[in-house]
């Protein structure tokens, strides 16, 4: 062979290996960027293609009272679902499914028809018959899996403040809602796998781990909570009132003990409610607070030293004239003082009073009460109320103002703004959440009293305490809210309703009023009550004191603060029937001591069987309301109240 053909061959060896080369070291590249470089985005789209994912419910944190009982909690359910692929007759199989689940026969057939995919939810969380009766039928092709459902045990207690989560266990309203970051647990899937063909071959939970929420605990106190509710509903039906609303507040911390709105609803079922009922009228709804506005005006002028406790002023006799407006009082008065002024509740004195004030410090005052802005109060949907800038008022704007009408706030704003004459001159930052807990009891987040601002000196505190106590005694307009045994502080309400179509205040429609705190001399809790559109009555010291009194009455009992030193007859009496009644705990049944007409002393119930509670009560017009199963261990009313027959009794049993 020649040396000029052997030069060839061998440039085309080296030709051809290089070639190889090259193409063995792209293959070498490609193979790296496929399995290193993207080797999870890979992995991931391969898992895209073979399995399809179903998001299942979390399972939401449980939400507790100040005492650790459970308000809401999470139960595993049973989901029905169906794969289409593996139904084989769709008519027979829809019928079947429908008479078990009460569902629409045609929705269901629609999805069993529908081959194209391997997963069809049938009903979410569906009730233990239900999933039993699907489990015996045995369908081919429909299957359970376990997920988790918000159940309030305790139905429409606190139903406002808690609000209520979505089939997807999302948070839509309350506490629900504004605290579902927290709560709402991390996300659990139901995975189907499905061969090259595109055929399901099975379908399995994930393998990931559930990741519980965190549990709530509030300062709702429950026992506080089902006294409130139980008697706002009781005046607001008495009184055939449209709505009402009762809050409870602890004065020193701004902690909210109880908050109840009426017409209320379960939210185990609240999509059976309507809109109007699901709203928390306490934080929501605004309205001229009335004559409850008052003790602010007084306090800001005896706080500006414009006004002395011992001034008297001229209220005209009841009518008097600004800008030829004419403004009345329900009662004729001539000189009144300033606690008179109160006590009576004189419009007019109220203007006097104001107009030694001015419009801008008037207004500098309002504010600082926390009217106009939002309280800021751990709950969604909170209204800011409407306090137009004094520089817009007109002469008769001041002076409606200085009544109580003319500006709007929350049930809630008005609460908080009496607790500040309770706590010595203190504006508080409400709230209702006092910590977030994971399940193994770590602490993630933890709420303390906050004093937003100091409002008034703690002299001008007392000095309007004084006034307030004035209120609830003899002739003053709010006797009806008196408590046997305690020094009671409190402003009776009753303002005009705007009506919207004829855009004006309206002659038929009132929301009665009362706010109050007690023992006066050292204030544990502040209650208000405000019924809307009662019939009857349209003042709030008929409508709104005796449910103040019933429910202040029977807090303070609960709480047991001793009575004052001072105890009226009727407390005393109604002491000594609770001493003279001593029951054993063996007795077959109990005895109720009566007193005049349809009341009755509450006895002491504690030890007892139920069977002994219910022989007793057998005979008793009085509703029981068990709660628990054992022997007594709480009671509401507590023993030794006087009660009125036909009241609800509530007892919580334990074994």
């Amino acid at each position: 062979m020649s040396k000029t053909v052997d030069k060839r061959f061998r440039f085309r060896i080296a030709l051809i290996f290089f070639v190889f080369l090259l193409a063995f070291a792209a293959l070498f590249v490609s193979a790296y960027k496929l399995q290193i470089e993207q080797h999870s985005k890979l992995i991931e789209r391969a898992k895209s293609q073979r399995l399809r994912s179903v998001a299942l419910t979390p399972q939401r944190g449980f939400i507790y009272d100040t005492n650790g009982e459970m308000l809401a909690v999470s139960i595993e359910v049973d989901s029905i679902y169906a794969n289409p692929k593996k139904i084989g007759e769709s008519n027979d199989a829809a019928k079947k499914i429908s008479k078990i689940l009460n569902i629409n026969g045609r929705s269901v057939l629609k999805k069993l028809k529908n081959k194209k995919t391997s997963f069809v939810w049938l009903k979410r969380k569906a009730s233990f018959k239900e999933s039993k009766k699907i489990k015996i039928a045995a369908i081919e092709g429909v299957a359970t899996v376990q997920e988790s459902k918000r159940y309030y045990p305790n139905f429409n207690l606190a139903s406002h403040v808690l609000g209520f989560s979505g089939i997807d266990s999302y948070g839509l309203e309350g506490l629900e809602l504004k605290y579902d970051y927290y709560i709402k647990g991390d996300q659990s899937f139901l995975l189907s796998e499905r061969d090259a063909l595109g055929k399901t071959v099975s379908v399995k939970n994930s393998s990931a781990k559930w990741e519980d929420g965190c549990d709530l605990f509030l300062t709702i106190d429950k026992r506080i909570q089902d006294i409130t509710q139980t008697e706002l509903k009781k005046a607001v039906k008495e009184y055939d009132a449209k709505s009402g609303i009762a809050i409870v507040q602890d004065p020193q911390t701004g902690k909210i003990l109880a908050m109840a709105s009426y017409p209320d609803f379960n939210p185990n079922t609240f999509a059976k409610s309507l809109k109007s009922e699901l709203r928390n009228k306490a934080i929501a709804d605004n309205f001229d607070p009335g004559s409850t506005f008052k003790p602010f005006v007084v306090a800001a002028a005896l706080e500006e030293n414009v006004i002395k406790p011992n001034d008297i002023f001229y209220c005209e006799e009841g009518t008097y004239y600004v800008d030829s407006v004419k403004i009345r009082d329900t009662k004729k008065h001539g000189w009144l003082s300033v606690k008179n002024i109160i006590k009576y509740s004189s419009n007019i004195g109220a203007i006097k009073i104001a107009e030694k004030l001015g419009k801008e410090k008037l207004y500098n005052s309002i504010k600082k009460f926390g009217f106009g802005d939002r309280s800021g109060i751990d709950l969604p949907g909170e209204s800011a109320g409407r306090v137009r800038n004094h520089k817009r008022w007109t002469n008769v704007d001041f002076s409606t103002i200085a009544f109580g009408q003319g500006l709007s706030s929350t049930a809630l704003q008005l609460v908080n703004g009496f607790s500040v004459f309770a706590n010595g001159g203190k504006l508080m930052q409400p709230y209702i959440v006092e910590k977030i807990m994971t399940k193994d009891k770590t602490l993630v987040k933890e709420f303390t009293p906050t004093i937003k601002s100091f409002v008034i000196s703690s002299e001008t505190a007392k000095l309007v305490t004084k006034y307030l106590t004035a209120v609830v005694k003899e002739k003053g307009t709010g006797m009806r809210a008196a408590l046997d045994g305690y020094e009671t502080a409190g402003k009776t309400g009753t303002s005009q309703k705007v009506d919207h179509e004829l855009k004006k205040y309206s002659d038929e429609k009132f929301i009665g009023s009362f706010i109050g705190y007690a023992p006066a001399e050292d204030p544990v809790v502040t209650v208000g009550v405000f019924i809307d559109e009662p019939k009857g009555s349209k003042y709030g010291g008929v409508v709104a004191a005796p449910a103040f009194r019933n429910i202040a009455t029977q807090i303070l009992n609960l709480m047991r603060v001793a009575p004052s030193s001072v105890v009226s007859d009727k407390r005393a009496k109604q002491r000594r029937l609770a001493a003279n009644y001593k029951r054993k705990v063996d007795t077959k049944t109990v005895k109720f001591v009566n007193t005049k007409g349809n009341k009755m002393v509450m006895p002491d119930l504690e030890g007892m069987s139920l069977r002994q509670i219910i022989d007793s009560f057998s005979e008793i017009d009085l509703s029981l309301k068990i709660r628990g199963s054992g022997k007594v261990v709480e009671q509401f009313p507590l023993p030794g109240v006087i009660i009125n027959k036909g009241k609800a009794v509530i007892i919580r049993c334990a074994s």
